[in-house]
């Protein structure tokens, strides 16, 4: 026994002599290799073992008891791992240089960037390649079938904003989402020059967008323009021409048409033809051929960056113009912009982006769009003498003459910029201290001479109105960041904050009359007379106060989670509840990085869970919703018995408690990805309810009081989007794939019993309305069963609305004849009232889709993109404002109802009464499916351009939206809120263009 013994602890001491002799102590130091700096927090471990550690405040590390065979794995994040065989050395120093494929999968969030591994939000990301395929003046259009949860709605008029909805439509308030622009907040990104931008994120869940806090409500774009980067100076230059026209089939009744149908709804009314011989009048005007045009648009753009160890530059200046298909109409925008940061030594780094632009629009006046629509196409723009034709219709202007009169301007002069200090304090502790502003002096003039064409088309002395404004914002933010990787398998990211911002706005205006000349160098105020002279000024101020705190961990990196908190103070409500605190969370799970799929599901690239929850907060409403006080209007003064008294009487109520419209949403998702990420799924379900939505509430009219803002009511929107992409190559041939989805469901779930009407139609009509369990502003109207097609139809309806009401003389609708429209008796009264209006459908699509296609081979290059709204409603006001005889019709009503005809939809000709109602016969589908964008480039190849001293030298033809495949009746089925009363079309553009680098 006692030999076994000995034997056993024999072994045991020559095995750990052994061990003592094949195992050494390992340290060094590990550094940047681009700048030589030490790298804290790197992970240094034993391939194959748990034995780690990692690097200290001077990137040192020291490992003990290491074999002395073993391989180290170094690695830090956006660095490339390295693995170093020891063969028996005891000092490494490691030198770890950046991952580009890393950097490239880093997406910009909220005061930051993270990896997109890393995101447990909802985010969706447009690079600047995709960007420039889109040729507009808002580059927000470029969003559109791209993102997923983004509904856009172009707007036609050169210089204008499209309709932009993140999730749906969240209050009746304002819906406008956020945009940050090198972390300046603004309202709108016209300014914007889109080859200045690098990307564009859109953070679309209350997690990603809870950073921002109440001004992210409606969800956040944050544009990053394009920054310098170390290496010789590149020049780029950009140049493309290219024209616009209306490419709609959408047409109105020909003179010969027209006259056949004002003399059928002439004789139907009870009054006598007008015309003797229709059909001798031929085609007649075409007013639309003589308001619109083949427009011009062109684009430059010069710019330079590069930059050295110590300095990083990006400069460039554009020129944007943009000719409007509607005559005399045009926008121009010169723009420049300066993104350089310097390096004042190894822990300071101060820098700016600052950008100027200066825009001109001339001459809108979209109102000759409705006034073409209208004017009887008998008419012709001139009389023989040269002078105006008159239009014989007191609702529709010669639009040529309206053109020929119509002298207004608008420029704009803004500086958006921001100037920044960072510090380094220690490595992995960063503080950054920034200061922008936005600064945007507006001028505007009208002068409109004297004339005269008819007497409801004439200015019986010349007027101008001049309006000057200026509005100031400046952003204070103080930033302070911690990276801290824990151990080899966690690491940390804090962030905490303090913002504070102030916002001016100033307007001045002046008018005046009797000017002694039309000519513009005498178009100031001083000329008009001085009894015709008046001037107005007014403007406000609004302030924010903000807190904040994020934390993003990874454990592993398989399990992720973040965690935020914001405190903002706003201005525009009372001390009692100035504050509002909204928090966020999320959690994700990076399941393909687990061992036991790892081994068994090689197919699978990726695959991550995500799930957030979130409360955001919501103040867009007039900076004069909140008063503390009542206001009293002094000018209402009384005589009582012969003696004057001096009064006053309150005009309008204060509510101090008003507070935070706020927003919660629920997100659940994930991102795939299969075979080598060649196919790649992003899918999220989203919940997202406003609760006590601010409201504005009409006083009672004999009450004689403003309406007062107030907090009542919640809005839900749920949905779905997703977003799939393939891409493969075949030997020289590059191709991909991309689908983007969103279904939205809107609802009111309270507004405190209330219903509030909308969408004027002119006459003091409405046709939209707001009230729970309904969409937020769908169409309200009378439901349309039918044509009455004899008397006999008629008298048997009449004869049931008698004996239901108990009154004899009761009529089921007045003033009908076969050929009139019937509506649906809602209210079972047998009668048709007020009560018998009906939801007919609403303006927000239910699904929102986008199809893209690119393809490369050699120095060839295609694109193509679709995109397409599905189930939305548009009320074709335009058909059904009838307030003079003389109006023209589209050629639709020649499918109208006669004796002959009476299997038609349409019903008689008239000129007023029930059948221009408002109905669903004026409700279309606004479905829709465009071909956004085809864009065929080449770029020639490489060893030539070196030749001549290029870079890069690429030629292209592009097109954007060439063609709508629709069934509705109009220009085209973008139409801002689905009511089509007045709109600028929206234009297909043709451009040839290059890009050339040196």
């Amino acid at each position: 026994m006692r030999k076994n013994l000995l034997f056993v602890f024999s072994m045991l001491l020559l095995s750990a002599l052994s061990f003592a002799q094949n195992s050494i102590t390992v340290s060094g130091i590990v550094t940047e290799k681009k700048t030589g700096e030490s790298i804290i927090g790197a992970t240094v471990q034993v391939k194959g073992q748990t034995l780690g550690t990692i690097t200290g405040l001077d990137g040192d590390y020291k490992l003990v008891g290491v074999p002395s065979q073993a391989t180290l794995i170094v690695s830090y994040i956006g660095m490339k791992p390295q693995e170093i065989k020891l063969n028996g050395s005891s000092i490494i120093n490691v030198s770890l240089e950046e991952d580009n494929l890393m950097i490239d999968e880093v997406v910009v969030v909220g005061y930051g960037v993270q990896r997109k591994s890393d995101l447990t939000g909802a985010v969706g990301s447009i690079k600047s390649d995709d960007l420039k395929k889109v040729s507009t003046s808002n580059v927000a259009n470029a969003l559109q079938g791209r993102v997923s949860g983004v509904f856009i709605s172009a707007n036609g008029a050169p210089g204008s904003s499209p309709e932009v909805r993140i999730r749906g439509i969240g209050t009746t308030n304002n819906s406008n989402p956020l945009y940050v622009v090198d972390g300046m907040f603004m309202e709108d990104i016209t300014f914007l020059n889109t080859h200045d931008i690098e990307s564009m994120e859109v953070l679309k869940d209350a997690s990603a967008t809870a950073m921002y806090g109440s001004r992210g409500a409606n969800g956040v774009i944050i544009v990053t323009t394009k920054q310098g980067a170390e290496g010789k100076a590149v020049v780029n230059v950009l140049a493309n021409e290219g024209f616009q026209f209306q490419n709609s089939n959408f047409e109105m009744a020909s003179a010969s048409e027209y006259a056949t149908l004002l003399n059928e709804a002439l004789k139907n009314t009870g009054g006598t033809p007008k015309f003797d011989d229709p059909a001798s009048l031929g085609r007649g005007t075409n007013w639309f051929d003589e308001i619109f045009r083949v427009a011009s648009v062109r684009e430059y753009q010069v710019s330079v960056s590069g930059g050295s160890e110590k300095v990083r530059y990006n400069l460039s200046a554009g020129y944007y113009k943009q000719d409007g298909i509607i005559k005399g109409n045009s926008y121009d925008r010169f723009t420049i912009r300066a993104n350089n940061s310097y390096k004042l030594n190894k822990r300071l780094t101060f820098g700016h982006n600052l950008s100027a632009s200066f825009s001109h629009k001339l001459n809108e006046n979209k109102s000759v769009v409705k006034s073409a629509y209208t004017i009887s196409p008998v008419k012709k723009p001139y009389n023989e003498d040269g002078s105006f034709m008159d239009s014989e219709s007191a609702s529709s202007a010669n639009p040529v003459a309206s053109l020929h009169y119509t002298n207004n301007d608008d420029w704009k002069d803004r500086i958006v910029g921001s100037a920044f200090l960072n510090w380094e304090v220690l490595k992995g502790l960063n503080f950054k201290t920034s200061l922008g502003i936005d600064y945007l002096n507006g001028q505007y003039r009208n002068f409109t001479p004297e004339y005269y064409v008819s007497e409801t088309q004439k200015n019986t002395s010349n007027s101008l109105t001049k309006r000057w404004s200026r509005d100031f914002t400046w952003l204070w933010e103080n930033l302070l960041t911690y990276d801290w990787q824990i151990n080899a398998n966690s690491r940390l990211n804090l962030l905490g904050g303090i913002t504070a911002q102030k916002r001016k706005y100033e307007q001045l205006e002046g008018f005046g009359r009797d000017f002694f000349s039309n000519n513009d160098n005498y178009w100031y105020l001083d000329q008009a007379s001085v009894d015709s002279k008046s001037v107005g000024n007014n403007g406000y101020h609004e302030a924010m106060m903000s807190y904040l705190f994020r934390a993003n961990y990874a454990l592993m990196d398989r399990y992720l989670l973040t965690a935020s908190m914001r405190a903002d103070g706003s201005s525009k409500f009372g001390p009692n509840n100035r504050w509002g605190y909204f928090p966020s969370a999320a959690i994700g799970w990076r399941v393909s990085e687990e061992a036991f799929v790892k081994e068994n599901a090689t197919w699978l690239s990726n695959l991550k869970l995500r799930g957030s929850w979130g409360q955001i907060g919501n103040d867009k409403i007039g900076n004069d919703k909140y008063n503390p006080l009542a206001n009293i209007n002094p000018s209402y003064d009384a005589i009582f018995g012969g003696i004057y008294f001096p009064g006053g009487t309150v005009t309008s109520l204060s509510n101090k408690s008003i507070h935070w419209e706020r927003s919660e949403q629920m997100d659940l998702g994930f991102d795939l990805g299969l075979l080598n990420n060649r196919l790649a799924v992003e899918f999220d379900y989203y919940q997202r309810d406003t609760k006590d939505m601010l409201v504005t509430v009409d006083v009672p009219g004999s009450v004689g009081l403003t309406p007062v803002e107030t907090n009542v009511g919640a809005v839900r929107n749920s949905g779905i989007d997703f977003t799939v992409k393939w891409a493969d190559t075949y030997k020289d041939f590059n191709y991909s794939v991309r689908l983007t989805g969103t279904t939205i469901k809107n609802e009111v779930i309270d507004l405190g019993g209330k219903r509030i009407a909308s969408g004027d139609i002119g006459a003091g009509k409405s046709v939209q309305m707001t009230e729970e369990g309904m969409p937020i502003k769908y169409f309200y109207g009378y439901k349309v069963i039918g044509i009455f097609q004899s008397d006999e139809q008629i008298k048997a309806y009449n004869d049931k609305a008698a004996a239901l009401s108990g009154k004899p003389s009761q009529k089921y609708q007045n003033n009908v004849a076969p050929g009139d429209l019937i509506y649906e008796d809602v209210d079972g009264s047998g009668y048709i009232t007020a009560e018998d209006r009906k939801d007919l459908g609403s303006p927000t699509p239910k699904f929102i889709g986008g199809l893209g296609l690119t393809a490369s081979w050699r120095g060839f290059d295609l694109a193509v993109d679709f995109q397409g709204n599905f189930g939305n409603k548009i009320f074709n006001a335009k058909q059904v404002e009838r307030f003079s005889g003389a109006d023209n019709w589209d050629r639709s009503f020649l499918d109208r109802w006669t004796p002959e005809n009476t299997g038609a939809s349409i019903p008689r000709m008239t000129l007023e009464g029930n059948n221009y109602l408002a109905s669903d016969r004026y409700i279309e589908s606004g479905s829709y499916v465009k071909l956004q964008t085809v864009e065929l480039g080449y770029t020639f190849p490489k060893l030539l351009m070196q030749k001549i001293h290029v870079q890069n030298l690429r030629l292209y033809v592009s097109g954007n939206n060439l063609a709508y495949f629709t069934g509705y009746n109009g220009f085209t089925p973008e139409v801002l809120g689905g009511l089509d009363r007045e709109i600028y079309p929206v234009t297909a553009t043709c451009r040839f263009g290059l890009n050339l680098t040196f």
